[in-house]
């Protein structure tokens, strides 16, 4: 399936598949609408290769899987992307790389939640694209730098999810879980 460069739209959402997300998919360079393997039980990391989907522009959603590790800082090299970044209901780990902020035309939705594992810092750069995201959802740890309206939000919350729209980011939804242990 890697090979077949032509492909515009991939679209394998619900299919139960389980195992990897074949690093061989980054060859779809010419993929222009969709990439979607959400709600599958794909698992380990998030291969980097699919950072050369850079004239992708609908969606990129590998949401309701299985995955860890971090998200690859290539994900920012999507830059073309316009609706959906989703990769909540994931066990994904670390913080959310700056590079993200490579999708500034992003307008639809950037949804990292529900990912147990994540914490850290919420980059700046990334807190930025709040600003012209509809639908905004990010598990973040203990703080989130800098976000819309030059706002600051630090220090005690051990963990939570960013929860922002139109109007800016501007409440937590804390969870019990907490950072770093």
């Amino acid at each position: 399936l890697g090979y077949c460069t032509k492909i515009i739209e991939l679209d394998l959402a619900r299919n139960s598949f389980e195992g990897t997300v074949p690093s061989q998919l980054g060859y779809l360079t010419k993929m222009l609408i969709n990439f979607n393997l959400g709600s599958n039980s794909l698992e380990a990391k998030i291969p980097s290769q699919l950072g050369a989907f850079s004239k992708l522009y609908n969606t990129l959603s590998l949401a309701s899987n299985v995955l860890s590790a971090t998200v690859p800082t290539e994900l920012g090299l999507v830059s073309s992307l316009r609706n959906r970044f989703m990769l909540e209901s994931n066990f994904l780990s670390s913080s959310l790389p700056s590079e993200l902020a490579g999708m500034m035309k992003l307008g639809d939705a950037f949804h990292v939640n529900t990912n147990e594992a994540m914490c850290g810092v919420l980059p700046a750069e990334v807190a930025v694209l709040s600003r012209q995201v509809t639908s905004w959802l990010v598990q973040t740890g203990t703080s989130i730098g800098t976000v819309s309206g030059g706002k600051r939000r630090e220090g005690g919350l051990a963990s939570g999810w960013l929860v922002c729209g139109l109007e800016g980011c501007d409440r937590w939804l804390l969870r019990a879980a907490t950072c770093g242990a």
